[in-house]
């Protein structure tokens, strides 16, 4: 995966609606518990999918701001949001919205939206 330069890319309302999704109960894990994420610091997200070829078109974002994108052959997952819930859409409309973004993720299935770094409220 490409490291871009911070700031590059801007992803204006992702953090918003990550937490709007995480409030809602959307996001699951392994079978523990949901942590108690506290949104007011800085949280970073992953957006991945499988695309025709079968590589993961990967983004990493912190808060607003895409830190990385591209292509891998793998990916892992963390605190990750439900597959297929109106939060994932809105999301996906606004890294397509993108024109280099929506490139990558163009034709893919299998969206997964995780939490990947977070910090936990009343720690």
């Amino acid at each position: 995966m490409k490291a871009i330069q911070k700031n590059a890319i801007v992803i204006r309302g992702l953090k918003d609606q990550v937490r709007r999704a995480f409030e809602a109960g959307k996001f699951m894990t392994d079978g523990r518990a949901l942590p108690s994420v506290d949104f007011g610091k800085s949280v970073a997200v992953e957006v991945t999918a499988m695309d025709t070829l079968g590589l993961f078109p990967t983004l990493v974002c912190e808060d607003d701001e895409v830190v990385e994108h591209g292509r891998q052959f793998g990916r892992q997952m963390h605190v990750k949001m439900i597959p297929g819930c109106t939060h994932q859409d809105a999301i996906m409309a606004l890294v397509t919205a993108n024109g280099l973004l929506a490139r990558e993720f163009d034709h893919v299935r299998n969206i997964r939206v995780c939490l990947k770094t977070y910090s936990v409220a009343h720690a």
